[in-house]
């Protein structure tokens, strides 16, 4: 009998300091939030942008663990890996950059992880990974349509198209083609491996244009309007949101750019807001589920704020850089 009484009393202790800890603040759970990011290398102002927002975000118990893909597909895979294998996260910031969100996709499938990607992305990441990689932008085909639109809406139906041989820039332009009624004079597709662009350009001598599209953002760091207009072959030029970069915006006066049209107006870019909107979406996520990846993805489902694609769902505008600072078209 005293045995018995013994095994109660263990039980009702076991049972309270049970009801203890579940009844406990959501906000004293420790939560970790992998980033993957090009944090070195030639998208290395991408990846600064990232982390200041996240760091901005902040949050009570949340800790960041940082992973550099230098915005290769392999270094990518590497940093999932670690990131899921050692340091057990259950959900990611990243990555940025198109070929790397390829490469981490599939590994995602049946996974109980969840990313979110603070940029544009094509709308296959989300199939591809067990709709797991979620869109905080929108996808690249909506931005190339856009794109697409609005020139034909100010009236440029002949256009000159500027490619990189890379994941984002060739869906971009061929979401852009899609779209696009009037008539492309002449596509210039660079590998990026290039010293020197201008010879590429002089391809456009003798070609009749109105407006110039470039579909990534090599092109102005490869200084290509400076040597448009060393070559004579200045016309408007309209790009994506990347142009928005503190890097790049030396290079891109008076470029027009898509833009997130819900993105808080406080003089940063969109990188910035919305790899902050991701820190706060999935810290919203995993204290009302405390970290449970079945309740997180139902309390997704139910929001609402994301389309059929993974991608949420957000207007575009365009914009333009002049005298150094973005401004609305």
């Amino acid at each position: 009998m005293k045995n018995l009484w013994i095994w109660i009393a263990i039980i009702a202790v076991a049972a309270v300091g049970y009801f203890t800890v579940s009844r406990a603040p959501a906000e004293t759970t420790e939560i970790k939030i992998g980033v993957i990011a090009p944090l070195t290398g030639i998208a290395a102002d991408y990846g600064a942008e990232m982390k200041a927002g996240i760091e901005a975000a902040g949050g009570t118990n949340v800790e960041f663990i940082y992973e550099d893909d230098k915005c290769d597909p392999k270094e990518a895979v590497s940093a999932y890996r670690k990131l899921i294998d050692f340091d057990k996260v259950g959900l990611i910031i990243g990555p940025a950059c198109g070929s790397p969100q390829e490469a981490i996709a599939p590994l995602m499938k049946d996974s109980s992880v969840i990313a979110v990607v603070p940029s544009a992305a094509p709308k296959a990441i989300y199939a591809a990974s067990g709709e797991n990689m979620y869109d905080m932008q929108y996808t690249l085909e909506t931005e190339g349509r856009f794109l697409a639109q609005k020139l034909l809406e100010l009236g440029y139906k002949n256009v000159a198209l500027i490619s990189y041989q890379n994941a984002f820039s060739k869906t971009l332009t061929d979401s852009f083609k899609v779209g696009y009624k009037g008539e492309i004079a002449k596509e210039i597709s660079f590998a990026g491996t290039e010293k020197d662009i201008s010879s590429g350009l002089l391809k456009l001598k003798g070609t009749e244009y109105d407006a110039i599209i470039s579909t990534d953002i090599s092109f102005f760091f490869a200084q290509g309007l400076e040597k448009l207009r060393l070559l004579g072959l200045e016309k408007p030029v309209f790009s994506s949101y990347a142009v928005e970069l503190p890097a790049v915006r030396p290079l891109v006066e008076g470029v027009a750019y898509s833009f997130p049209g819900d993105s808080v107006e406080n003089g940063k870019g969109a990188i910035y807001n919305i790899a902050k909107e991701s820190v706060e979406f999935l810290v919203a996520q995993a204290r009302a589920c405390r970290g449970d990846y079945a309740c997180m993805k139902a309390r997704i489902g139910k929001t609402g704020s994301f389309d059929d694609d993974g991608a949420i769902l957000r207007t575009l505008v365009l914009k333009r850089i002049k005298d150094g600072k973005p401004q609305a078209y």
